[in-house]
């Protein structure tokens, strides 16, 4: 659902966004399975990601970007005199940044070891992570499926994107 992707993207818990839309997490996740919601919850939902009611429920609007979603959100809550700076600046959860920005990213395209992904992380997003919950994160996108572990030389490994499939193209119709 919309509602859960943006939070997401802002690599926020259910409880985190909870807590600052002022429901219980159940209520989110109700909201985001859309097994059940009131307008006044959408409507607060709606306000702390900094957006019109109408724009949170366009299922065909498009999702903005992570950067572009702060600084929205960073403008809209300035604006209003609401604090939410602590959360809108607090580093992502490594299982999300895994997720979200280096499995998408081209850096993870070719094997990496672990500590040339930490100076990766450390230039690109200006995040610090140890390199055992680095490790760690990396072995559990492994076993989801993300990442792949692959053999970079004698005793080192890499790690990379799951390369995907092409589809097979469609096989031709005999006359």
């Amino acid at each position: 659902m919309r509602i859960r992707m943006l939070r997401e993207s802002l690599s926020l818990t259910q409880k985190q966004m909870a807590e600052q839309v002022k429901v219980s997490i159940g209520t989110i996740r109700a909201i985001e399975t859309g097994d059940g919601f009131t307008g006044d919850y959408l409507l607060g939902i709606a306000h702390f990601f900094g957006m019109e009611l109408s724009e949170l429920v366009d299922y065909m609007a498009e999702i903005p970007d992570e950067l572009e979603l702060r600084e929205r959100m960073e403008t809209y809550h300035t604006a209003y005199q609401s604090n939410i700076d602590d959360l809108l600046h607090a580093p992502p959860h490594l299982k999300h940044l895994i997720t979200s920005r280096l499995a998408k990213s081209e850096f993870m395209e070719e094997p990496r070891r672990v500590k040339d992904i930490m100076k990766y992380i450390r230039f690109q997003y200006d995040l610090r992570y140890t390199s055992s919950a680095l490790s760690q994160a990396l072995i559990n996108a492994v076993k989801a499926g993300i990442l792949q572990r692959v053999k970079v030389g004698f005793k080192n490994y890499g790690y990379q994107v799951v390369a995907k499939a092409m589809p097979e193209p469609p096989p031709e119709e005999l006359p």
